[in-house]
């Protein structure tokens, strides 16, 4: 990796504050369009060819001491806003005073901010330096990440059938580094043949972790090895389903890693959001801004249905774009392959002092509602009126998390639905080896899970036999087949 000139402070703190910006942005422009509407509409030059004269008269006004006005019109507006400005001067002096603290030595070269959903006011930096080294910051507990890849690695130690791409994890107290991760094309069609092998390896052990949330941002096709780049999801808890079809439900935990594509049967059919799927081009169920004459007395906003944009979690060749169902064979090979692999190990993974039990004591994140949910109810709660009315904006937010309540009692959903009304994706975990729910703002619900994590990996390793793979191998073939023909 070649060395860059280091930056200057000043620049650092511009980095860091492209962020805000984009939130700030995304949170004031309906309000400021719909303003901007009212003081065009009572002038006349409305009525002459457009130009920009309405709009930076608006403008100026703002500048002229208009926006404090503004603000008292949009109070619960004026409330994001200080909130904004708080959590990134919070998080950035943490970022900073850890930089400092871990790499001294070391001068910055470029910024990447708001890599992630947000969290309590954070997200994941990317953090390049002068001297070539690369990192992702993640201002998290990194401890099940960092006991991912050390189980990785001592896959390849112990000569799994084919090796995966092991990152380096720094895991520090309540944040960590992670080595960054370059999307790289494949070098040779040698090189396609064992992505995919690796893909279907990793989809066992997916299986085996009871992973989710491998989905197609957080997977990067670095040249032959597919990386799960965010591994926070995995010995997920489980609440107990009641009875239904066995059959039924060994494809859905197969399918619950969100690694698989699902089958587009009718053109009507979710878009495809999967780690190995996610082709591009397809609609999706959001609504996205398009700004038209911009800038100027015409300017005007409008939703329309959002296109979803391929990814970097596909391997690339020649610069086309490597399709899963054409390596069906090779998938199918690395499935079998690590199947075997962790059945002829079962003993050794599951000795105490084995690679899963530092893993059994660590904290997952548990998704109760998807985060394209949860972004879909906050983008529509940035409306005008909402931002207009504090309270309105939670009754709105309170009454969605309550429309399913997951059998959550009202403290986690008020918890639940101010995370949203902070601009935060909520977040939930589940120590491994217990069976309550940990929500924001220190609150918990013990007994919450009928099974934990740790219990669920603990059996299906017991489980695993010839059988049991031949009957996951059948549903894995039907699904390849199907994933081909909606291609």
């Amino acid at each position: 990796m070649s060395a860059a000139a280091p930056l200057p402070f000043e620049d650092v703190l511009r980095g860091l504050g492209d962020g805000p910006l984009e939130l700030l942005s995304q949170v004031c422009s309906a309000p400021l369009l719909a303003a901007f509407a009212i003081f065009r509409h009572g002038d006349a030059r409305r009525f002459q060819s457009s130009g920009d004269e309405m709009y930076r008269d608006f403008c100026a006004l703002l500048q002229g001491g208009g926006l404090t006005e503004f603000l008292r019109e949009f109070p619960e507006l004026a409330r994001l806003v200080h909130l904004c400005v708080g959590d990134w001067r919070d998080a950035h002096r943490e970022f900073l005073d850890h930089l400092e603290s871990d790499f001294s030595k070391e001068k910055l070269a470029n910024l990447e901010p708001s890599l992630s959903d947000r969290h309590g006011g954070r997200t994941v930096l990317g953090v390049a330096f002068a001297s070539g080294l690369k990192l992702a910051y993640k201002p998290r507990d990194m401890a099940l990440e960092h006991c991912y890849f050390e189980l990785l690695d001592w896959l390849n130690t112990q000569g799994a059938p084919i090796d995966q791409r092991v990152l380096q994890i720094s895991e520090l107290r309540g944040y960590g580094w992670a080595e960054w991760v370059e999307s790289e094309p494949c070098a040779n069609e040698s090189g396609v043949r064992d992505y995919f092998r690796r893909a279907g390896a990793l989809q066992c052990l997916f299986y085996v972790l009871h992973a989710t949330d491998a989905h197609m941002g957080n997977v990067l096709a670095a040249g032959g090895y597919p990386v799960l780049v965010d591994a926070e999801c995995l010995l997920q808890p489980r609440r107990s389903a009641g009875e239904g079809d066995a059959e039924q439900e060994e494809l859905e935990d197969l399918l619950s890693a969100g690694f698989l594509p699902r089958p587009k049967i009718v053109r009507e059919d979710a878009a495809d959001f999967s780690g190995l799927g996610g082709n591009g081009g397809e609609s999706t169920e959001f609504r996205v801004p398009v700004w038209r004459d911009v800038n100027t007395d015409a300017m005007s906003l409008r939703f329309v249905p959002g296109i979803l944009l391929p990814q970097n979690n596909a391997p690339v060749l020649g610069g086309a774009r490597a399709e899963m169902g054409n390596y069906s064979v090779e998938f199918l090979a690395g499935f079998d392959g690590m199947y075997r692999f962790l059945l002829d190990r079962r003993r050794m993974l599951l000795a105490s002092g084995g690679p899963l039990e530092p893993m059994f004591s660590s904290q997952t994140r548990v998704l109760l509602r998807s985060t394209r949910e949860y972004i879909s109810i906050l983008n529509r709660s940035l409306h005008a009126r909402y931002l207009r009315d504090g309270p309105l904006r939670r009754e709105l937010l309170r009454a969605w998390v309550g429309r399913d309540s997951l059998a959550l009692p009202g403290e986690i959903l008020d918890h639940e639905a101010k995370a949203l009304g902070d601009l935060n994706v909520p977040y939930f975990g589940a120590t491994a080896n217990e069976v309550s729910l940990q929500g924001e703002g220190g609150v918990s619900l013990p007994g919450y899970f009928d099974i934990a994590g740790r219990e669920i990996v603990t059996k299906r390793l017991h489980e695993m036999d010839e059988a049991r793979l031949q009957r996951q191998l059948a549903p894995l073939k039907s699904l390849l087949i199907l994933s081909s023909l909606s291609a």
